[in-house]
């Protein structure tokens, strides 16, 4: 008798490049928790905004993903044209767009003491990860030893398994590599009421 193997299901990412569409989306999402963002037209704007795009397509995307500075072309269109467009008086700014730091425990005191400084507003992190994988995601917190993710779903790694790199696009079957021009910092910025 053949012995059973479990069948892992497939997650986004799995086959496509949608991962920068859906870290702006996370963000968004994660930086207006109480605002209720109509997500589903966000994310067809984002589709939209690819397609009017001169150096950009789709098919591109879905099989390749994004670059840096694609995805910050999407981000900037976001910031610009969607949700400062939006009724609510609610935007996010790109606070940096890069690592300072070109330690890993440097790096992970840079982006813990932004994320966690007091009076701030709501903070995020869109960092792209290489190594095991090659991947935009949402840090949402670091504490201790850990990194958390907003990913699809909440996520957490060990720091240990981390590195910083000056090479994009690092390959490598252990650990994950940040390299420091792909990382985003964001907050969350409320328009005054006229």
């Amino acid at each position: 008798m053949p012995k059973k193997c479990s069948v892992k299901p497939l997650v986004q990412g799995s086959l496509d490049g949608l991962c920068g569409l859906y870290a702006i989306v996370n963000a968004a999402k994660y930086l207006f928790p109480k605002d209720n963002i109509d997500l589903e037209r966000l994310f067809h704007f984002l589709i939209d905004t690819i397609d009017n795009q001169h150096n950009l397509n789709l098919s591109t995307v879905l099989k390749g993903g994004l670059g840096t500075k694609n995805l910050k072309i999407l981000l900037n269109a976001v910031i610009r044209e969607y949700i400062m467009h939006d009724e609510r008086l609610l935007d996010f700014s790109i606070y940096k767009n890069n690592l300072d730091a070109r330690r890993i425990d440097h790096a992970v005191e840079e982006m813990k003491n932004f994320l966690h400084e007091p009076n701030a507003p709501r903070r995020i992190i869109i960092a792209g990860l290489d190594g095991v994988i090659n991947h935009w995601t949402c840090i949402t917190a670091i504490k201790d030893k850990t990194i958390y993710f907003l990913d699809g779903e909440s996520k957490v790694c060990n720091i240990d398994d981390f590195h910083i790199t000056s090479e994009n696009g690092r390959q490598c079957s252990e650990g994950y590599y940040i390299y420091y021009n792909n990382v985003l910092f964001l907050e969350a910025v409320r328009k005054p009421a006229s």
